[in-house]
């Protein structure tokens, strides 16, 4: 595989990786993977937008489309395209979202999730607007509701 590593952050693919440098634009095929810290981010095909700060290229923006998996510390987030955003630590997530954690999981048409606080929102804005979610209870928590 390839690996291209930059301040804070990693981009891999099994594919493909090419840097337009004109466009100041990274296009990774894949399945390609961008990380950085606890949060991965897998897809057929990102786009990273660079941007130049103190004389070195940084990530702007990654928009990842194809069986988008968003990995963090505590969630699993799944969707058909996720983009995100470097300077509000933000990623925002369309078509068949789906977020897991401990057990739990919630579907929905869109998510915005804050890697910086680690809330994630989900809505949906198709059919009736309600989301659906399948909600574990603890072993302890039996009888008690």
């Amino acid at each position: 595989g390839l690996e291209l590593e930059m301040p804070g952050q990693s981009l891999r693919t099994d594919g493909r990786i090419e840097f337009w440098q004109g466009k100041n634009e990274i296009n990774i095929t894949g399945p390609a993977t961008v990380a950085k810290g606890e949060v991965k981010m897998v897809a057929d095909t990102i786009t990273v937008l660079l941007e130049r700060a103190n004389n070195t290229l940084q990530v702007k923006k990654a928009i990842a489309e194809g069986n988008v998996k968003l990995s963090t510390k505590t969630e699993q987030i799944t969707g058909n395209k996720a983009t995100y955003t470097a300077a509000i630590e933000q990623a925002a997530l369309t078509g068949n979202v789906v977020i897991s954690r401990d057990g739990n999981s919630l579907k929905g048409s869109n998510a915005i999730v804050n890697l910086r606080t680690g809330v994630s929102k989900l809505i949906n804005t198709e059919g009736n607007g309600r989301v659906q979610g399948v909600l574990r209870l603890p072993d302890n928590a039996k009888g008690k509701f």
